[in-house]
């Protein structure tokens, strides 16, 4: 998967990537820094054979996503960043999904 989906939040334009959409249960996959939503291509397919749906989000400060207003203040703080990640299961329905992190990213489903 190569191309970018977008989820707008309150805060943030997320963007994603996804594999096997359609699949029973949801992963979603939080990358390091720094590091892309890209680096877990392996992993992802693996899961996406297994039957799941993937997701992996680029975290904030990371482009192609966005803040959605250019004067909200930025914030590296593991509570924002926590805030956008339940942002993100919210907005897109997802239901119980395993969380797996690398890095900082591991830092978030804790």
């Amino acid at each position: 998967m190569s191309r970018y989906a977008f989820v707008s939040t309150d805060v943030l334009d997320i963007a994603y990537l996804e594999w096997n959409p359609q699949g029973a249960r949801s992963a979603v996959l939080l990358h390091g820094w720094p590091d892309s939503p890209h680096a877990w291509k392996d992993l992802a397919e693996s899961l996406a054979d297994a039957g799941y749906r993937v997701l992996a989000p680029a975290l904030r400060g990371f482009a192609p996503t966005r803040f959605r207003d250019a004067s909200t203040p930025r914030s590296g703080q593991l509570a924002a960043l926590a805030c956008d990640l339940l942002a993100f299961v919210d907005s897109l329905a997802l239901q119980r999904p395993l969380l797996v992190g690398h890095d900082w990213g591991g830092s978030r489903g804790g």
